[in-house]
């Protein structure tokens, strides 16, 4: 069974300051590094680390940040033969400023993702049995029509779709977002997205207290998921139709370190996150992503798929960087062997 991911591919590129610089001054740099990223990337190759085959549908330039950024997911096996290059437009790249104190200031190029065209031909669709969208890859440019059309494909073939959200695709979008919703299998969201995306009317309705906000809102996308509150005549017929054949109405909520909080037919699920000395939490939620995706396609149950992800999150909390950070399957298997010991049977042995 393939996973085709969806989104961005970046190099990161990370700046230890002496001191942040005035517009126009100097400052010099204490430390550089590259590192592997971008949330395709990162779901790509946590998929593969966890023993799922995934297929990586990005786009990079033809330029040395490339192999930068690719290289998390091949380190892990994922599938490239989808991967494209562009000619003219370079690998998206984010540099991260790093201040004395530890404060990240970001500046980010999209570059390359946002011209994504269509798969080059049938062979990168084929086996393809989920589909998994990266926020990003529905913000703009030809990647997002390219991203709707693959969604419109899967679902015409009973292939269901888990969309990952991010902040800037809800601040730009929320409407079709929304619109969006009835079609997806599994959505992922949150606290910042969930409250964006959820709107006023929820938070207006609850005591105040930010779990009852969680609660009220997660519960709202999930009718969204169920096909009420959408306005179903923005829809194409099919999007409508398949979304009652396919859609298990799961909503999934990142809390962090807390855990998360899981909305499926079966009822409401609490999940504790696992206590760790968080490092870095850069590619913390796609590697959460990627374990619930996962531990779902091997048939766990809501709870279990939600224990398996937080553990991979916790895991990669614990180390620098963006895909960089994605363990190998020993170094997973290590962790919830000594952790969560009936997680480890969802993660074959190397």
């Amino acid at each position: 069974m393939t996973i085709l991911v969806v989104g961005d591919a970046n190099a990161d590129l990370s700046a230890a300051l002496g001191c942040y610089p005035a517009e126009g001054h100097d400052s010099p740099i204490e430390a550089l590094s590259w590192g592997s990223g971008g949330a395709a990337v990162n779901v790509a190759a946590a998929l593969a680390s966890l023993g799922s085959h995934a297929r990586l549908l990005a786009r990079v330039g033809r330029d040395p940040a490339a192999d930068v950024a690719l290289r998390a997911a091949r380190g892990a096996g994922v599938d490239l033969r989808a991967v494209q290059v562009d000619e003219r437009l370079a690998t998206g790249l984010c540099f991260a400023a790093v201040s004395p104190g530890g404060e990240r200031t970001f500046f980010s190029f999209r570059g390359a993702n946002t011209a994504l065209g269509a798969p080059p031909g049938p062979e990168t669709l084929e086996g393809v049995r989920w589909l998994h969208v990266c926020g990003h890859a529905l913000l703009e440019g030809r990647q997002r029509d390219t991203a709707l059309s693959l969604i419109d494909w899967t679902l015409g073939r009973g292939v269901p779709v888990s969309l990952d959200l991010c902040l800037p695709l809800i601040e730009a979008r929320r409407a079709e977002v929304l619109d969006l919703l009835p079609a997806l299998a599994m959505l992922f969201v949150n606290e910042p997205e969930l409250a964006a995306l959820a709107g006023p009317d929820v938070a207006t309705a609850s005591t105040g207290d930010a779990e009852d906000v969680e609660h009220g809102g997660a519960e709202s996308l999930s009718r969204y998921l169920r096909g009420g509150g959408t306005k179903e005549a923005g829809l194409p017929a099919h999007v409508t139709g398949a979304a009652d054949r396919l859609r298990p109405g799961i909503v999934v909520v990142k809390l962090g370190a807390r855990g998360c909080l899981v909305i499926a037919p079966a009822g409401r699920f609490e999940v504790a996150g696992q206590a760790v000395a968080a490092l870095d939490t850069t590619a913390c939620g796609d590697a959460f992503a990627a374990g619930f995706i996962h531990a779902h396609l091997c048939g766990a149950d809501p709870p279990t798929c939600a224990a398996l992800a937080n553990a991979m999150g916790a895991l990669v909390a614990t180390r620098p960087g963006g895909g960089d950070s994605i363990p190998t399957r020993a170094e997973l298997r290590a962790f919830l062997e000594q952790r969560a010991p009936e997680m480890a049977a969802l993660v074959p042995e190397v």
